[in-house]
C-alpha cells in the first residue's frame, strides 16, 4: 500500500517581502508594523485558537503535519503565546522563518523541507488561521487517493476539491453562518505531489490549478469553515448572498460546526465580545 503524507501549511502572520499581497505597503518596516499591531494579532490568535486549532485537534486520523508559519522576528510575546498553543498538539510544527522573503518562495521552503521523501505521494493542503477543516479530513484525504492513482501515475500533480462547506461571519451584530457550495476554495483543496516535486501548493493560483493538473470535485460531505471577519483579505463579506448554498436548518449547521470541526460558537461568541470591548 502507498504511504500519502498528508501535510498543510497554515500562514500566521508571515511578513513576507512588500507587494506580496498587492496592500500597496512599501518597506518592511511598513509590514511588520501593520502584521504585529497588537488589536490585529489579538484577532488573529482569537480565530486561530476557536477554529483552525480545534479541527485539527480532533482529526480521526492523527498522521499529519501542519507546518504553522510565522516570522522570526515576531514580537517575543506572541511567538511565545503561539508555542503554548501548539505544545501538546504534535502534528503542528511552529517554522519561524527569516522575513522579507517572496511570500512563495518562503511557503514553497517551509513545504519541502518537511515532506518525506519516502512517500509515495504527499498530500498538500492550505489552511489559513481563520478556516477549519472536518473531522475526517486528514482521513478523507489519504482515502481519496486511489480514486485517483491512475492519474497521478500519469501525470504526478492531481487536486481533489472539497467544495462543500460552511462561512462563519463575525458581524458587529454577533455570528452568521451560511452553507456554501464553491469550487476551488483554499481549505477544501488538497494537491497530491511527489516528494522530490520543485513547486508547491502556493506556486500556481488556487482558482486556476484546473489548468495544470487533473481535478476532482467532490462535493460531499461538508469538509471545510471559512472565516470573515474585518481583518479578512478575500473580501467573503462582500459577496455573502452571491454565493451558492446547500440546504439545511441554521441549527443543524450550527451543530455541524460543533461536532464535525471542534468549534464552540458560545465561547467564541464570548471571546469576540471581550475583543471588541478592548477597542
Amino acid at each position: 500500500m502507498e504511504k500519502i503524507q498528508v501535510l498543510g501549511l497554515c500562514r500566521f502572520s508571515y511578513p513576507s517581502a512588500p507587494g506580496g499581497f498587492d496592500d500597496q505597503t512599501r518597506s518592511m518596516e511598513d509590514v511588520r508594523a501593520r502584521l504585529y499591531e497588537p488589536r490585529r494579532m489579538a484577532l488573529r490568535f482569537l480565530w486561530f485558537e476557536h477554529v483552525a486549532l480545534p479541527s485539527l485537534r480532533q482529526q480521526t486520523d492523527r498522521n499529519f503535519t501542519v507546518v504553522v508559519l510565522a516570522g522570526d522576528r515576531m514580537p517575543a510575546e506572541h511567538r511565545q503565546r503561539l508555542l503554548d498553543l501548539l505544545v501538546d498538539t504534535p502534528q503542528i510544527k511552529p517554522l519561524f522563518l527569516e522575513e522579507g522573503q517572496v511570500h512563495r518562495d518562503a511557503c514553497r521552503a517551509a513545504m519541502q523541507a518537511h515532506r518525506d521523501p519516502a512517500a509515495h505521494a504527499v498530500a498538500e493542503f492550505r489552511l489559513d488561521d481563520d478556516d477549519a477543516v472536518a473531522d475526517i479530513f486528514v482521513e478523507r484525504t489519504r482515502m481519496v487517493f486511489r480514486h485517483v492513482r491512475h492519474l497521478f501515475e500519469m501525470r504526478p500533480r492531481v487536486s481533489v476539491d472539497f467544495c462543500r462547506g460552511a462561512l462563519l461571519r463575525v458581524t458587529e451584530e454577533g455570528i452568521d453562518l451560511r452553507p456554501v457550495v464553491a469550487q476551488h476554495w483554499t481549505p477544501g483543496l488538497v494537491n497530491y505531489r511527489k516528494p522530490d516535486d520543485p513547486l508547491s501548493l502556493l506556486d500556481a493560483l488556487h482558482t486556476k490549478l484546473w489548468k495544470g493538473m487533473p481535478l476532482l470535485t467532490l462535493p460531499f460531505p461538508p469538509m471545510y469553515v471559512r472565516g470573515a471577519h474585518e481583518d479578512n483579505a478575500s473580501a467573503i463579506s462582500r459577496r455573502w448572498d452571491k454565493i451558492d448554498s446547500w440546504q439545511t436548518e441554521p441549527h443543524e449547521l450550527r451543530r455541524l460546526l460543533g461536532s464535525a470541526f471542534g468549534i464552540d460558537l458560545p465561547a467564541m461568541e464570548t471571546a469576540i465580545k471581550a475583543w471588541r470591548k478592548g477597542r
